[in-house]
């Protein structure tokens, strides 16, 4: 089982040093489809929160698992963000929730 990362080390460049950033993550999400995985990953960053995905076990990603703890991967944000990246990620799943509504309605008419 591979352990979560208290901290990681993020460097960004600036035009005349290299500044390194201490981050504590922590866990927004466990999902299992890689696919949604980028898409939350790339709504977070564009709303300016840095965003980290830890893919569970090798041998998931290997074999194509998409069920079970082998698929699992983790979304995780700085701890500092957390609150602001679920609120994100509860209108993220609203947004879904309210597409589904729509399409169901067409297939009705």
């Amino acid at each position: 089982m591979i352990k979560e990362p208290e901290t990681y080390l993020i460097t960004t460049k600036k035009p005349v040093k290299r500044e390194v950033i201490k981050l504590n993550w922590k866990t927004l999400t466990k999902i299992s489809d890689p696919v949604t995985a980028s898409l939350i990953k790339g709504r977070l960053l564009v709303e300016g929160i840095p965003t980290i995905i830890r893919a569970g076990e090798a041998a998931g990603s290997l074999y194509g698992l998409t069920t079970g703890p082998l698929a699992e991967i983790k979304i995780l944000v700085p701890s500092d963000r957390l609150t602001e990246a679920l609120i994100l990620l509860q209108h993220i799943e609203d947004e879904q929730e309210q597409e589904s509504y729509k399409e169901f309605d067409e297939d009705l008419e």
